[in-house]
């Protein structure tokens, strides 16, 4: 920057004497005024005033979302089921359905100006120690109709009201007494490609359920006391455009012609030709001979499609056919330092998620920006960075922080 305040401002190089003998800083200091003056009086003043604008607008935003979400009052619900319940899976689907009745509209004078926000609910599954409870941390607001979704399907559970169990750790990293492993996962394909559901964990020959939660819960009740494991789903209802993806997704893998949506100007545009157009059909008549079908274009390729490009679109119709939800997804691994061990901890849960995945559809994959592990640079400094991001997305239950906005998971 210097270089090029000398040479335009005052048509000096010091390419040949490569030395600034000579030059007091009153100088400098005068060809930096000089430079802002010239770069001000020809446009500049216009980029710092939309920088300033966009700093300021951006600063409002941001204070007026904390202070929104600062007055929203929560409650965590323990969920005790008990073990001779006979239900299965699809009932959680009820709830799931239920709790989307959280999804709510804001005028524009509620987000811009009162910061209000669609709010979340997080649904956790915590082993202390190997003692597993079931966790629904919802706004006050909502606690009446999580707890009808529950007992609608369960009606001898039991709900207690508990406190934060997040507050019986440390807040700050690195800590002398504690270590923490936590991470964050994504989608490793497009949202709208589904992971693998109850639906696929059915044996056709017996007809039985084979529990995906069986394994999960066997790896979390392992830990001694000492440890625990975290494991978070953050759930932002949402309306239903996520779906417009998917169909373009079908209509590519099956080479259908996607329709063009008409927008107003198009509409507009197309009233003098659809009125002369009529005008001419009602005095010349149609023309004779003429088709009355449209040219639908070229044939769909699922006559051609393979059993397994088949079922990709059919698992595809089947996700965006069911209410959705914005996901966070965090697991947490946290131990006394005398007790922990990673490989018992987080391995066993890591491996027992596993069973979601598949390789023709979708996948978790690891946030490889935000867990907690660095192999290069201030290794340990990097790493309490990450401890603390994560600790605090996980604490607030923030559907936002971390890397990107999450993804979506239908119920």
């Amino acid at each position: 920057v210097l270089f090029f305040e000398v040479a335009v401002c005052e048509k000096l190089i010091f390419v040949e004497t490569n030395s600034f003998d000579g030059l007091t800083t009153g100088y400098f200091i005068d060809l930096t005024l000089k430079s802002f003056s010239f770069v001000f009086s020809h446009g500049g003043w216009a980029i710092i005033l939309w920088a300033l604008l966009l700093g300021t607008w951006r600063y409002w935003n941001f204070y007026i979302l904390n202070a929104y979400a600062d007055s929203v009052k929560y409650v965590m619900l323990a969920i005790d089921v008990p073990k001779s319940n006979e239900n299965g899976p699809l009932v959680a689907e009820n709830i799931f359905s239920h709790l989307a009745g959280g999804h709510g509209t804001t005028t524009l004078y509620q987000r811009y100006w009162q910061g209000k926000s669609q709010l979340a609910v997080s649904l956790e599954i915590v082993s202390i120690g190997g003692y597993i409870q079931f966790i629904i941390r919802c706004p006050k607001d909502w606690r009446d109709m999580v707890e009808a979704s529950v007992y609608g399907q369960y009606p001898d559970a039991e709900i207690t009201e508990i406190d934060d169990y997040v507050q019986s750790v440390p807040q700050r990293w690195p800590h002398p007494e504690y270590t923490f492993f936590g991470l964050e996962y994504k989608l490793h394909k497009h949202e709208v490609y589904p992971i693998r559901t109850y639906l696929e964990f059915e044996d056709k020959l017996v007809g039985e359920f084979r529990d995906p939660m069986a394994a999960l819960l066997e790896s979390m009740s392992k830990i001694s006391p000492g440890e625990q494991i975290w494991i978070q789903f953050v759930l932002t209802p949402i309306n239903d455009k996520w779906k417009d993806a998917g169909d373009k997704i079908i209509n590519k893998l099956v080479s259908r012609k996607e329709k063009k949506k008409e927008t107003i100007f198009d509409k507009i545009l197309a009233v003098p030709f659809t009125v002369l157009s009529t005008f001419s059909d009602f005095v010349f008549g149609a023309a004779e001979g003429g088709s009355d079908k449209k040219d639908e274009g070229p044939p769909t390729m699922m006559m051609h499609m393979t059993p397994g490009e088949k079922d990709v679109v059919a698992a595809i119709e089947r996700k965006i056919s069911k209410i959705g939800f914005r996901t966070k997804f965090r697991i947490m691994y946290i131990a006394k330092n005398e007790v922990y061990h990673k490989a018992r901890g987080i391995g066993a849960v890591i491996g027992a998620t596993k069973q979601f995945n598949t390789i023709n559809l979708n996948r978790f994959s690891i946030q490889k920006k935000i867990w907690t592990i660095a192999y290069y640079g201030p290794v340990k400094w990097r790493v309490a960075q990450r401890q603390n991001k994560i600790m605090r997305a996980y604490r607030v239950r923030s559907d936002s922080r971390g890397a990107g906005p999450g993804f979506v998971l239908n119920i």
